[in-house]
C-alpha cells in the first residue's frame, strides 16, 4: 500500500541502476568529506600455460585503503601455476 507523502519500501532483485546511483553518491560524499581520491576496482587473474583460470581476486581501493571482495584458487594450484614446486 502506498500512502501519499510517505516513503515507499521496495524489495526486489539486483538493481544495477540503484547500485550505480548509491555508489556515485557515496563516493561523492566521501571524497568531499575526506579529500581522498582516486578510487576504483582492481582484479588479479592467474592462468596456466593453456590459458585456463587457476585463481584470482577482485578488490576495491579507496583513500589509501583496500579490501578483497572475492578470492579463489589462492592455494596450492596457484602456487604451482607460478612455477613453485614443493
Amino acid at each position: 500500500m502506498t500512502v501519499a507523502g510517505e516513503p515507499n519500501l521496495i524489495v526486489g532483485e539486483q538493481d544495477s541502476e540503484l547500485t550505480g546511483r548509491l555508489e556515485r553518491e557515496l563516493d561523492a560524499f566521501n571524497e568531499a568529506a575526506t579529500g581522498a581520491a582516486p578510487h576504483g576496482d582492481v582484479s588479479v587473474k592467474v592462468t596456466d600455460a593453456d590459458g585456463r583460470l587457476v585463481g584470482g581476486l577482485t578488490a576495491w581501493v579507496w583513500g589509501g585503503g583496500s579490501a578483497v571482495s572475492s578470492c579463489s584458487g589462492c592455494g596450492r594450484t596457484a602456487v604451482r601455476a607460478a612455477g613453485v614446486r614443493s
